[in-house]
């Protein structure tokens, strides 16, 4: 059922202007920017390309599918930025108390709660009209597929993630069967858009949504503090830290995605906040306090290190076609890493 969204949770959801703290980084204009693709062998060479400060931390950074903008989420608004010099397109934010959880990759639905049972579902640039979802279940968090067409949800009162059809609310299907000690969890889509990855404290799992098979549990001995499957489903990183040659040290794992085998761990001396996988798979990158650290997947060597500043890193995405690396930290900036 459709209602406007001032008659369920806020009285505006504004759009501003474009803002002139987003700009280039160091006076260079979008159009002189290099566009090569990122790989182990250029991943040296990156520096920073355009800048967007918010002076908020997010929750999430999103690429649009066709590379054309990129997405940031907070607990209470929303920023769409162009991708050729991260200018702001358009903001949203609420009048009234709510959580925004995710925005579609297309960047034209958000969803949000005020109470965690019901959900809206909101085209930003038709802003009079709302997609209702209700769960009969307390709201844990929420996910969109990479094609935006399937939002998934957690539960708080039972470990189980609902799949609702993003255009129309309705609901799809529930998975459940996932186990942990400690009813603390939560559950987003893997990359591939063919798995649901499950994380609880030290455990992952995959579930392949099409048969609803679970894949071998992945165990660590301390907390997962980021995992990411790689585009094509086969291999998952995850970072915690762990008894590497009989020393307790944070590291990065790496496993085969079906058999949960461990194919290499690479060891760092700070905890890691996230990771993510090149598009083409061939390349990680994670960060670690304000340092970004690179390997190359198929010898386990690593690349480079640079220090990105004084700034926590917290999010990490590559652009679809490999070109930028986009870095959000802890004092609200975003920026655009690409090769010189």
């Amino acid at each position: 059922m459709k209602k406007t969204i001032q008659q369920i949770i806020v009285s505006s959801l504004i759009g501003l202007a474009i803002m002139t703290a987003c700009q280039p980084v160091a006076g260079q204009s979008a159009a002189k920017i290099q566009t090569a693709v990122i790989t182990s062998r250029n991943a040296a060479q990156l520096a920073p390309a355009a800048q967007a400060r918010e002076g908020s931390e997010f929750n999430e950074i999103v690429w649009a599918a066709d590379g054309s903008a990129l997405l940031s989420v907070s607990g209470s608004g929303a920023a769409r930025f162009s991708a050729a010099a991260l200018e702001k397109q358009e903001t949203f934010s609420f009048d009234n108390p709510a959580t925004l959880y995710a925005a579609s990759p297309d960047g034209k639905t958000i969803v949000f709660s005020n109470d965690n049972y019901n959900a809206f579902l909101a085209d930003i640039q038709v802003t009079e009209n709302a997609q209702s979802i209700y769960s009969p279940t307390y709201l844990g968090n929420f996910d969109f597929s990479p094609d935006g067409k399937t939002l998934l949800s957690t539960s708080l009162d039972e470990i189980a993630v609902t799949l609702w059809d993003a255009a129309s609310g309705a609901q799809v299907q529930t998975i459940s069967g996932f186990e942990t000690a400690a009813p603390v969890y939560s559950a987003k889509f893997g990359e591939d858009g063919k798995h649901i990855l499950w994380i609880a404290r030290g455990t992952l799992q995959l579930t392949d949504i099409a048969t609803q098979e679970f894949s071998p549990a992945f165990s660590h001995e301390d907390f997962v503090s980021a995992a990411v499957l790689s585009k094509d489903g086969s291999l998952l990183a995850s970072a915690a830290a762990g008894t590497v040659n009989g020393e307790f040290t944070p590291a990065i794992y790496l496993w085969d995605a079906a058999s949960g085998e461990l194919k290499t761990t690479l060891t760092y001396p700070e905890a890691f906040n996230a990771v993510a996988f090149s598009p083409d798979g061939s390349l990680l990158a994670a960060s670690a306090g304000s340092t970004l650290v690179f390997w190359n997947i198929a010898d386990g060597q690593q690349v480079v290190e640079i220090d990105s500043g004084s700034e926590d890193i917290f999010g990490l995405a590559f652009s679809p076609d490999g070109v930028s690396l986009a870095v959000s930290g802890s004092a609200g900036t975003i920026t655009l890493w690409q090769v010189k």
